[in-house]
């Protein structure tokens, strides 16, 4: 009787130890599935946030490059400017401020002659009026040079002010494209995970 009892609980353990067997591998069965199921949501996300952490940079690098090109025209046509500015500053001044006795002498049956006496044979006031309408003339050219500076400083303040707005335009897309990925990615963690 008492070997028959043995016998009876040695057979319970060892069909609840076979239960325990069959029941440990379905658990590391289960265990496999579930780590394959949560690395086939993971590995396709590591790979979005890579694909948009490489366009990120590559935009960012484009961004860099159209803003230092644009800069460099920009400082290049500044420094036109200045010079033409410079140049009509130039004229203006020795406009305003012309010798006060010219004295060019020319070449007549062998000898020379200053212009100041032969003006003085023509006329005092002829040559007074060719001067006047010379002057006027000068006058009028540094108006037109002074307007066009003026016009060109106008065009280059436009431009910089477009540089400027485009350049904000630009950083703002810039620092919002990191966070449209975020979202997109943050977004797809949980449609994956449904």
């Amino acid at each position: 009787m008492l070997q028959s009892t043995i016998a009876d609980l040695v057979a319970q353990l060892n069909e609840k130890s076979f239960k325990l067997e069959v029941k440990a591998a379905d658990n590391r069965i289960i265990q496999e599935q579930l780590n394959r199921k949560a690395d086939i949501p993971t590995q396709p996300m590591l790979e979005l946030r890579n694909h948009k952490l490489a366009e990120e940079s590559s935009y960012a690098k484009g961004l860099a490059s159209a803003a230092a090109v644009e800069l460099k025209e920009l400082s290049e046509e500044v420094a036109k400017l200045m010079n033409h500015n410079e140049r009509l500053m130039a004229e203006l001044a020795a406009a305003k401020n012309p010798p006060t006795q010219r004295r060019t002498s020319i070449l007549r049956n062998g000898r020379r002659e200053s212009l100041n006496k032969r003006h003085d044979q023509v006329g005092p006031s002829s040559y007074l009026k060719r001067e006047l309408a010379m002057s006027k003339e000068r006058e009028l050219s540094y108006e037109a040079a002074f307007l066009e500076k003026d016009w060109g400083e106008a065009e280059l303040q436009r431009k910089v002010e477009v540089s400027k707005q485009r350049e904000a335009y630009l950083e703002n897309e810039l620092a919002n494209y990191p966070s449209r990925s975020i979202i997109c990615f943050i977004f797809l963690c949980v449609y994956c995970a449904y």
